[in-house]
């Protein structure tokens, strides 16, 4: 069974394309090569792979219609000061910053909820 299959039968919204399905699973691809410093993603990672995908798929639908609710997320701040202690975080502000970063944040929060199961098949690069 492949990584598309197994995200397809685990996804039942019929909203959400084959094409939004088959984005994720390449990118989680290309993440995990990156992550573990391999060139092909080895079978025994297919259900942590689907799994990553799956939690993308769902992450960028929930995004995307949110039906106009302004959802907070750490990029959004940029600066914040509690007595002499000050914290940046972010840097672009509004929505357009938001429209022209093709990278979501989210994507590393789910390699860190995976990085357990990833770690086993992790190559130290020198």
């Amino acid at each position: 069974m492949t990584v598309l299959e197994i995200v397809t039968l685990k996804i039942t919204d019929a909203t959400i394309t084959e094409w939004e399905k088959a984005l994720a699973v390449g990118e989680v691809e290309q993440v995990i090569k990156n992550y573990c410093n391999i060139d092909e993603v080895p079978e025994a990672l297919n259900y942590t792979w689907a799994n990553m995908a799956v939690d993308l798929v769902k992450y960028n639908y929930e995004s995307n219609n949110s039906g106009g609710e302004v959802v907070a997320d750490a990029a959004d701040v940029s600066s914040l000061k509690i007595g002499d202690t000050q914290i940046q975080l972010g840097g672009g502000s509004g929505s357009r910053a938001k429209v022209l970063n093709s990278h979501r944040p989210n994507l590393d929060q789910i390699v860190m909820n995976y990085q357990s199961q990833l770690n086993k098949f992790r190559r130290m690069v020198w």
